[in-house]
């Protein structure tokens, strides 16, 4: 993999670490809660509890009870009793969603070494250094 895909994924780590602030409209419309919930339970061993996606993506228990609702209906999760305790839910990545997952993070991941390639390395470098700093000040200051 070439430096610039290596940027791009640092960008994107860092960019969905911070899913309320927006960038830029293109990469915006592509990066929604949808996939953000996706990327949470892919990390978090595919599995999480509706209440702690709510607190994680700062929405209302309802709102998050719809977008799972929309997981849910295209398949990419399933919700299935918790062993420990039956009047939990636990929320679970599904195959599909994680193909999914993978196919608009490519593209996101195309879009972004595109905007780095016209930017030239050392300019990427120097963005993402500066953009992943500007999101840690965000974070201290949230």
């Amino acid at each position: 993999m070439d430096e610039f895909y290596d940027l791009a994924g640092q960008f994107i780590n860092v960019r969905r670490s911070m899913p309320y602030v927006k960038f830029d409209k293109e990469v915006s419309k592509k990066i929604k809660h949808e996939i953000c919930i996706l990327n949470y339970l892919k990390l978090h061993n595919g599995i999480a509890h509706p209440k702690e996606l709510s607190e994680e993506f700062i929405v209302s228990t309802a709102r998050m009870a719809v977008l799972l609702n929309q997981l849910e209906e295209k398949g990419y999760i399933s919700r299935i009793p918790d062993s420990e305790d039956s009047r939990q839910t636990i929320v679970k990545l599904q195959p599909k969603g994680v193909s999914f997952f993978e196919d608009i993070n490519n593209e996101i991941l195309e879009f972004i070494v595109n905007f780095f390639k016209e930017l030239g390395l050392h300019d990427s470098r120097e963005f993402v250094r500066l953009y992943t700093r500007l999101m840690n000040f965000v974070a201290k200051k949230i």
